[in-house]
């Protein structure tokens, strides 16, 4: 589900991600529905991790795991 323009919501379908992203993707895998949440995005450049999108991971975790 991270198939999205920023500030976007996350597509769960194919055509959802077609729609969005248009012809700036070359190719498209339709795999059925996108369950779950979406992905957790953490900007690592820095000395501390910075979560840019909190998704299935939260913060505790991300800090936990990676602070």
């Amino acid at each position: 589900t991270s198939a999205n323009l920023h500030d976007g919501s996350p597509p769960t379908t194919c055509q959802e991600a077609v729609r969005q992203l248009g012809d700036s993707v070359s190719m498209y895998i339709d795999s059925g529905p996108a369950a779950g949440k979406p992905t957790t995005l953490v900007d690592f450049t820095g000395i501390e991790p910075k979560i840019i999108r909190q998704g299935a991971l939260s913060p505790a975790v991300v800090s936990e795991r990676y602070g």
